[in-house]
């Protein structure tokens, strides 16, 4: 999935946008992919995320990808975990 999800990226133009999996991200919803582009991230389910990349057009470039997710994303977490998640530091 994140072999797509990167292809995707790079037919948009979005290379400096990061993705990885994240197994360990509360709440528990399985695993998501955690998006960074400049000093925002997100998490979102990757084949919600992959949905999203594909209606963006070659070449739109990472802003837009950014603002796609903002408008259009549905199940996104904005930021880190919950506080007192298992990814969250004490």
């Amino acid at each position: 999935m994140l072999e797509d999800i990167r292809a995707e990226l790079d037919r948009i133009g979005a290379t400096d946008i990061s993705v990885a999996l994240d197994d360990d991200f509360e709440p528990d919803v399985g695993t998501m992919v955690r998006v960074q582009h400049d000093e925002a991230y997100w998490h979102l389910l990757p084949e919600r995320f992959l949905e999203l990349l594909k209606d963006i057009r070659d070449g739109a470039g990472a802003a837009e990808v950014h603002d796609t997710i903002e408008r259009e994303g549905v199940g996104v977490w904005r930021g880190p975990s919950p506080k007192d998640s298992r990814d969250a530091s004490s």
